[in-house]
């Protein structure tokens, strides 16, 4: 890069910050983290909108609930963190957590995990809090951005949906053709169909007399990890074949690594005693070749 280029650059970007400043200080947006607004610090204000936000997802249909009723979801939220729900979409076949269920997880009925009812531990009915769903209970729909699973009609699942609930195709109906049922020929990393698997619940006791991790995703807050899924570290966001692949290359790394370091770390007479023996072979190699 030319001089000319470098300064032309730097000027650019000296002029842009000085706007950026400017339009700041119009807004009143000039404020530091630790500045207090309306009697809290900014970072409050942050965490203040993390946790609603993963309380309440979209089940405020777009207005912030009350005071009071967001209390009452707080009181909930501390109320059931000690024994939360532990969500997984599991093959039923082979037993294995295929992929775990986090707050942001989508339903069929189109609302994520943390918009449905998190607190109903006791009957595991964790229906849609949404509006107008009549989503009885959270049922994980595989997918994520633009790739979301299609039926064997070769439509979405969002055509099947009708208020929140599984129905029969609405655009092949439209098409003159019937699908009476959402049925997916789609296969999980796990090598298994759709089919044979099943989104299953589990209250913290339960996986703690298994023997299965329960901590919360690094010691997070008790405020919201009643509404985590079944969140734990953050290699809980891979699906299990993944983090099983990945557990297992760790430990060849690790074993590399421990046989590494062994050699490394062995006395320097063993090794000099070593590099004689290797170097006299190699005089009797040649001698004999001669």
């Amino acid at each position: 890069m030319s001089r000319a280029l470098f300064e032309r650059g730097l000027k650019w970007r000296k002029e842009r910050d000085a706007k950026i400043r400017e339009k700041r200080k119009e807004k009143g947006l000039n404020v530091q983290f630790g500045a207090y607004v309306d009697g809290a610090t900014v970072g409050d204000h942050i965490d203040s909108y993390w946790e609603y936000n993963r309380l309440v997802g979209e089940a405020d249909n777009g207005e912030l609930l009350s005071e009071k009723e967001y209390t009452k979801l707080k009181e909930l939220a501390a109320k059931t963190s000690h024994n939360r729900l532990f969500v997984f979409w599991k093959c039923l076949a082979t037993g294995n957590e295929c992929q775990v269920i986090g707050p942001d997880s989508r339903c069929f009925c189109g609302h994520s995990y943390k918009a449905h009812a998190w607190y109903n531990i006791d009957t595991k009915k964790v229906h849609c809090r949404v509006k107008g769903c009549k989503c009885p209970c959270f049922d994980y729909v595989v997918g994520h951005g633009r790739f979301w699973i299609k039926c064997s009609c070769k439509c979405d699942h969002a055509e099947h949906v009708h208020n929140g609930v599984m129905k029969w195709c609405k655009r092949c109906r439209k098409r003159g053709k019937e699908c009476t049922q959402f049925y997916s020929p789609y296969s999980c990393t796990c090598g298994r169909p759709w089919s044979e698997h099943a989104t299953i619940f589990e209250t913290k006791a339960e996986r703690k007399a298994l023997g299965k991790r329960v901590e919360n995703l690094g010691m997070g807050a008790a405020s919201t990890a009643a509404a985590c899924g079944g969140l734990t570290t953050f290699s809980s966001l891979l699906p299990e074949q993944e983090r099983l692949d990945e557990f297992a290359s760790s430990s060849s790394r690790g074993s590399r690594n421990n046989e590494q370091n062994r050699i490394s770390h062995a006395p320097l007479a063993l090794l000099k005693k070593k590099t004689k023996s290797a170097r006299a072979i190699g005089r009797k190699e040649t001698l004999r070749k001669k």
